[in-house]
């Protein structure tokens, strides 16, 4: 394991302890350019989204309107009503894409696919560089306005949905609530804005942790994530 990743795994309280946990849930208030973009304005503004903790997969509910939630995995995407009926789906997702631009339209399968692979990523972080699909390169140290980082490629397998087969992080440590989170320096790619996050950790392997089974909870209002 590259010397720096050991330090942001540790500073995020170790493998062992997060390997403890199944699940993560989160309430979100989102916002961007993107969504009127796709033609999505509103679907996800104010949602709770849960994700698998190593193994990918999300859900997000409400998913307007009436309280729908999704399931995303990547081979997979699927819309339900609230007693679990399947309302949409949508096989091989990923190729759905082919051919798009950034002001081609998307159908709600498509917005739970991108919202899906997009949060469980984020959210993932740092030990999803341990992930066995994952690679990860120490790059040469970057020297930017006197101060030093330390920036890490991560390389995906096709198995795992992401935005791109190859990614550069510069993580950096910062207090957050008590605790440590991750920042990750990124080029802008996407206009995603997430005003604030409220983040449950679950012991739990159920598809939506309970209030019974919340173990840890952390507050973290990150202004902008690409």
């Amino acid at each position: 394991m590259p010397g720096t990743l050991r330090h942001v795994i540790e500073a995020h309280g170790g493998l062992e302890n997060w390997n403890q946990r199944k699940a993560l849930s989160v309430d979100l208030i989102i916002g961007g350019m993107l969504w009127g973009l796709k033609g999505q304005v509103g679907k996800l503004e104010r949602t709770n989204v849960t994700v698998g903790l190593g193994e990918e997969w999300a859900s997000h509910q409400p998913f307007e309107p009436d309280n729908r939630r999704t399931r995303f995995s990547p081979d997979r995407v699927a819309i339900e009503d609230t007693q679990g009926n399947v309302v949409e789906e949508l096989t091989a997702p990923r190729a759905s894409f082919a051919g798009h631009t950034l002001e081609t339209p998307w159908t709600e399968p498509q917005l739970a696919y991108f919202a899906g692979y997009a949060m469980w990523t984020y959210l993932n972080l740092p030990f999803l560089a341990l992930h066995e699909g994952v690679e990860v390169e120490e790059m040469p140290i970057w020297h930017e306005n006197g101060e030093e980082w330390r920036p890490l490629r991560l390389t995906f397998s096709d198995k795992i949905a992401t935005i791109r087969r190859s990614r550069l992080f510069i993580p950096a440590m910062m207090a957050c609530c008590g605790g440590t989170t991750m920042q990750s320096r990124l080029p802008p790619a996407r206009p995603l804005r997430i005003t604030s996050a409220t983040m449950s950790w679950s012991m739990a392997s159920s598809f939506r942790p309970s209030a019974e089974s919340t173990s840890l909870v952390r507050t973290a209002r990150p202004s902008r994530t690409s």
